[in-house]
């Protein structure tokens, strides 16, 4: 396994402590990825904005080191985000009754809804490091499909193919694709109505 750490950002990136947040409570928060570069899903909570920082979150990064410079391997741009601390009213039981949530609920609400904690999703994570030789074409298809911006089912077939042979080439995972059945699925539906016209059901 490999540990990396996620950090967040006011702008692109081009290091880890390149224009990286600074409110009170924060801290890069680590994360493993298997050494095969498997599809793994990032889900996690950023500790609480306690105060106001007036920092605009733009910006997700993945990088080498827990704590000053290091290396980025992934950066994914996000909704910009203000962040500034919950009103203190979100931290009472009393106002999440008042706005309809049963009384018996109220104390959840106020640890899951009482302060901003920023919640970071990414489908694909796994860093994956594209070589300086690797083609133009494929460098891109690749870094299209881990932000989740290519269908590799829409691509022709031999396209796809000297893709992948180039990725296999240089080491980098291959970009999979599952394509429909569409032979499959119109007999299906001529055998039903086939079936229609003899009074089958």
């Amino acid at each position: 396994m490999v540990t990396a750490y996620v950090s967040l950002h006011t702008g692109r990136p081009d290091s880890q402590l390149d224009q990286e947040v600074s409110y009170e409570g924060y801290a890069r928060l680590p994360v493993e990825f298997s050494d095969d570069f498997g599809n793994v899903k990032l889900d996690v909570f950023f500790p609480a904005v306690q105060k106001d920082s007036g920092q605009i979150l733009t910006d997700i990064a993945i990088g080498a080191h827990e704590r000053g410079q290091g290396e980025i391997f992934l950066r994914v741009s996000t909704l910009p985000m203000l962040l500034n601390a919950a009103p203190p009213e979100h931290r009472s039981e009393q106002f999440w009754i008042d706005n309809g949530i049963p009384a018996q609920n109220a104390a959840e609400f106020v640890q899951t809804h009482g302060s901003f904690c920023p919640h970071v999703v990414i489908c694909n994570t796994d860093p994956v490091v594209l070589p300086p030789d690797l083609h133009p074409i494929a460098r891109a298809a690749r870094k299209l499909f881990d932000a989740g911006m290519l269908d590799a089912s829409v691509l022709p077939p031999k396209l796809y193919e000297a893709i992948n042979d180039e990725l296999h080439r240089v080491g980098v995972p291959i970009i999979p694709v599952t394509r429909t059945a569409t032979a499959t699925m119109t007999e299906s539906i001529s055998k039903m109505k086939s079936l229609r016209a003899y009074g089958g059901e």
